[in-house]
C-alpha cells in the first residue's frame, strides 16, 4: 500500500514545548498501519506551514517530476489532504506580504510585532487569502492532478475555531463553515466513491483538540485525527476498502 500526505501545519507539531514530530497524526497513522501488519511500499508526507490550496498542488507538481510526469499510471492507493485553514482565515495582510517576511531575514520578528494587534488589525483589514470561487477552483484543479496517479483521495476537512482564534478574528466560525461545505460539495460533485472527506472534530470538544491559538492541533486532536483517517482508510482490511473508497 502506497500513501501519500500533503498538507499544511495542522499536519505537523507546531507547539513545542509540547509535540514531537512523532505525536503528528501522520505519523500516528503511519505507526497504526505499521503495526497492524500493513506493508508499506512507501509512504510520502510533504506539509509546508502557510500553504494555501495552491501552494499544495505547487508542492504536488514538484513532487509528481519524480513520478515520471504527467504520463505515470497510477502510483499511490492513498492521499490525504490537510488544507484549508490558511485559505479561509481572514488575515490583515495579503499571502504575498506573508510570503515575502518568510524569505527574508527577520520577517518572521517582524510578522509578530504584527500579530501583537493582529485582532484590531484583522477587525478592521481581514481579508481571506482565497476567495471561495478560488477554493472551490483550487480544490478542483488539486483533485484532478491526484486522481492522475492516486486510487483514492481523502479529504480532511478544516477544525473549527478555538475561542483565542475567534476572539481575535471576525467571523472566522462562519468562514470555515463555508468553506468546508464547498469542500464537501467540490467533492460530491465528482460523484465518486474514489473520493471522500473527513470531519475528526465532532467527537470532542474543540478546545481539547486545539493549542491555545485556537488554529493548531493538540496531542489530542492530532490523535483524533489519525484515528478518523485510519477508520476512513480500514487498514484491517485494506482491499476492500480501496474498491470501495478508491480502487480502480
Amino acid at each position: 500500500m502506497n500513501v501519500l500526505i500533503l498538507g499544511d501545519s495542522m499536519s505537523f507539531p507546531v507547539d513545542d514545548s509540547q509535540q514531537t514530530f512523532r505525536d503528528a497524526w501522520p505519523q500516528l497513522v503511519h505507526r497504526s498501519l505499521l503495526e497492524q501488519g500493513q506493508d508499506l511500499g512507501c509512504f510520502w508526507y510533504r506539509s509546508r506551514g502557510g500553504s494555501t490550496v495552491r501552494d499544495v498542488i505547487r508542492d504536488f507538481r514538484q513532487l509528481r517530476v519524480g513520478m515520471g510526469g504527467p504520463g505515470a499510471s497510477h502510483q499511490f492507493d492513498l492521499t490525504i489532504c490537510q488544507v484549508g485553514v490558511v485559505d479561509c482565515f481572514p488575515r490583515p495582510y495579503p499571502k504575498w506580504f506573508y510570503d515575502l517576511l518568510m524569505a527574508r531575514s527577520g520577517g518572521r520578528q517582524f510578522l509578530r510585532r504584527i500579530h501583537r494587534h493582529y485582532g484590531a488589525l484583522s477587525r478592521i483589514y481581514g481579508r481571506t487569502w482565497t476567495s471561495k470561487q478560488g477554493w472551490a477552483l483550487g480544490l478542483r484543479q488539486l483533485i484532478d492532478q491526484l486522481r492522475t496517479v492516486s486510487r483514492s483521495i481523502l479529504f480532511v476537512e478544516i477544525a473549527p475555531p478555538g475561542a483565542y482564534l475567534r476572539d481575535k478574528t471576525n467571523h472566522v466560525s462562519s468562514k470555515i463553515e463555508d468553506y468546508n461545505r464547498l469542500l464537501r460539495e467540490v467533492v460530491l460533485g465528482y460523484g465518486c466513491d474514489r473520493l471522500k472527506t473527513i470531519d475528526p472534530y465532532r467527537a470532542s470538544t474543540t478546545e481539547k483538540l486545539l493549542i491555545w491559538d485556537g488554529t493548531h492541533l493538540s496531542n489530542e486532536g492530532h490523535r483524533a485525527v489519525a484515528a478518523s483517517v485510519l477508520q476512513a482508510v480500514d487498514s484491517g482490511r485494506p482491499r476492500a476498502v480501496l474498491s470501495r473508497v478508491g480502487g480502480g
